[in-house]
């Protein structure tokens, strides 16, 4: 969804809206992506 937003309406308005979406998220839902990015090797 993020990389579809920032192709039809540029990176700074695809950026607010992932900030969006991260602010309502769960701490729990916050941990399983950033142990997804781990997975994928786009984190340390």
């Amino acid at each position: 969804m993020w990389l579809s937003l920032a192709a039809r309406h540029g990176v700074g308005n695809a950026l607010a809206a992932l900030e969006s979406v991260v602010r309502e998220m769960s701490a729990e839902e916050k941990h399983a992506g950033a142990e997804r990015l781990r997975e994928f090797g786009l984190v340390a």
